[in-house]
């Protein structure tokens, strides 16, 4: 199982999730590139960078820092938020990230998908959906059931898209009732390396998971707050 520890990006900086002691190993205050760095050296092979302001926006924003990352990290990087042109891409892809990621883009236009395979090869892409309860989710609004969300995963199979990142944006995270089997089941059908993010808490959520054959997971606030140190994680799942 692949995990990548998540970078969020706000005004140029890394943003924290709790207030941490003074013991803390985590960079104090941190830079968005301390913060990737200090997750290289915990044993990342893979790290998201998520572009908060990006979001935000419609477009990529934390230019300065993401390429300061980039140039620092040799660890394959993932790019997430504001990805919604092929400039952004080009961007994305210039400065040295492995992969964009593009979500509100690919479900208003599953055409810029099939033209970002063209351009850029299937390998460089990652489209990310929100779900919840193995539901589709677009903004606050729920747009159908699992049908739905294996029918758009089996549309993007079919435009050569290999890994999609799936955020469970339910209150109790993708540990709750059956959304990992659902995910599975999904992975399982269409032969999509199902990456999953949302509220993943402990060691305990992770053998779960490991257990369902998902390809990978991205963690956030597990590690920021401390539940568990990602260099155990790499060495008992990766």
């Amino acid at each position: 199982m692949e995990i990548f520890p998540s970078v969020e990006i706000v005004n140029g900086k890394c943003r924290k999730f709790s207030k941490r002691n003074s013991s803390s190993p985590l960079p104090q205050p941190g830079t968005a590139v301390q913060m990737a760095q200090y997750w290289m050296e915990q044993g990342a092979r893979g790290i998201h960078l998520v572009d908060v302001d990006g979001i935000k926006t419609g477009k990529i924003v934390n230019t300065a820092a993401i390429k300061e990352i980039a140039y620092a990290i040799p660890v394959p990087l993932d790019l997430y938020g504001g990805i919604r042109s092929m400039k952004d891409i080009e961007f994305a892809m210039h400065c040295g990230i492995r992969r964009a990621v593009i979500g509100t883009k690919a479900m208003l236009s599953p055409g810029f998908i099939r033209e970002s395979v063209r351009l850029f090869g299937h390998d460089r892409l990652i489209v990310s959906v929100n779900v919840s309860h193995g539901r589709l989710i677009d903004g606050d609004r729920e747009t159908g059931g699992f049908e739905v969300l294996l029918n758009y995963c089996m549309q993007m199979r079919r435009m050569e898209i290999s890994r999609m990142i799936f955020h469970d944006v339910s209150p109790r995270g993708v540990m709750y009732g059956n959304s990992l089997e659902l995910l599975a089941e999904i992975s399982d059908i269409t032969g999509i390396k199902v990456i999953i993010s949302g509220k993943i808490m402990s060691l305990k959520d992770l053998e779960r998971i490991r257990e369902t054959g998902i390809y990978g997971v991205v963690l956030d606030d597990a590690l920021y707050e401390e539940k568990f140190r990602l260099k155990d994680a790499v060495a008992m799942f990766c």
